[in-house]
C-alpha cells in the first residue's frame, strides 16, 4: 500500500513538472550565429544570413576566397601578404626583410651603396672614390689683409685637392672660372678625380688666379670616409664651404 502511494505521488509530481516549470528550454542547445535570436528552438536570422544556425552569409554564397582568406558580407578578408578580390595576389616582398636601408623590389632587396647580399647585410669596403663635381658654396669676400681679391674685378677661381692637411696649388683639379660673383659655383670635373687613402686627410683649396701666379683664398682638410657612402661629401668652415659629388669604388 505504501509503495502504491509513493508511485502515485511521483506520477503526479512528474505531471505537474511538465505542466508548470520543468519543460526543457528548446533554445538551450541551439547556438545561433551572426546575431540571430533563438525562438522555440529555431534561429531567427537577421537580413543577409540563412541556414539552420544563420551561419550562411548570403553575400558570400557565390564568393570564392583563396589562400586561407574568409568572406565577410561578400568581401574576402585576406591574410597578411595577399591582396585582390579573391586574395589571389601574393605580395612578393611579404616577409622579405632588407637591412641597412635596402628596399624590396619584386621579392629581391635593392641594396644601398656599400652593402650587398640577399638581405643587404654584407658591408662592402670602398677602395677609392671618384669626384665628378664640386660646388663652391661660399668663400671669403676679401683677402686676409682686407683688400679685394682682384683689383679690377671679381676673383678668377680654381680648385686644388691634395693628400694631407695642407693645400697646394699643384693639386689643381679644375679649370679657372673668371670674375666669380655668384654662388654656388659649380665645377664639373673632366677628367674626373680618383681619390684613394680614404681614411687619411685630404685638403680642398681655393685659389684666385692672377696671370702666372695665384693667391690662396682658403682651404679645408677632411677625411673622405667616415662611416657610410653618401652621394656627396659636404665640408665647410666659418667662411668657406664645398659640396663634393662622388661615386664609390669597391
Amino acid at each position: 500500500m505504501e509503495l502504491f502511494k509513493i508511485l502515485i505521488f511521483l506520477s503526479l509530481g512528474f505531471l505537474l513538472c511538465n505542466l508548470i516549470s520543468c519543460k526543457k528550454d528548446t533554445c538551450e542547445e541551439t547556438l545561433c550565429q551572426n546575431g540571430a535570436i533563438c525562438s522555440s528552438g529555431a534561429c531567427q536570422c537577421p537580413t543577409g544570413y540563412s541556414g539552420e544556425l544563420c551561419q550562411i552569409d548570403d553575400l558570400c554564397v557565390s564568393q570564392v576566397c583563396l589562400n586561407g582568406s574568409t568572406c565577410e558580407r561578400g568581401v574576402c578578408q585576406c591574410p597578411p601578404g595577399y591582396s585582390g578580390v579573391q586574395c589571389e595576389i601574393l605580395d612578393p616582398c611579404f616577409n622579405v626583410n632588407c637591412q641597412n636601408g635596402g628596399t624590396c623590389n619584386n621579392g629581391a632587396c635593392d641594396c644601398p651603396v656599400g652593402y650587398s647580399g640577399a638581405d643587404c647585410s654584407d658591408r662592402l669596403n670602398a677602395t677609392s672614390l671618384t669626384i665628378t663635381q664640386i660646388d663652391v658654396l661660399n668663400f671669403p669676400e676679401k683677402a686676409s689683409n682686407g683688400v679685394d681679391w682682384d683689383y679690377l674685378g671679381d676673383p678668377d677661381i680654381f680648385i686644388s685637392l691634395t693628400l694631407g692637411s695642407t693645400a697646394n696649388s699643384s693639386g689643381r683639379i679644375t679649370n679657372t672660372r673668371y670674375d666669380v660673383n655668384t654662388l654656388p659655383l659649380t665645377y664639373t670635373l673632366n677628367p674626373t678625380k680618383e681619390v684613394t687613402s680614404l681614411n687619411n686627410y685630404w685638403t680642398i683649396g681655393l685659389y684666385d688666379e692672377d696671370g702666372s701666379s695665384s693667391t690662396f683664398m682658403g682651404g679645408i682638410y677632411f677625411i673622405p670616409y667616415r662611416s657610410n657612402y653618401p652621394e656627396k661629401i659636404t665640408v665647410s668652415s666659418a667662411s668657406m664651404g664645398f659640396e663634393i659629388y662622388v661615386t664609390w669604388n669597391f
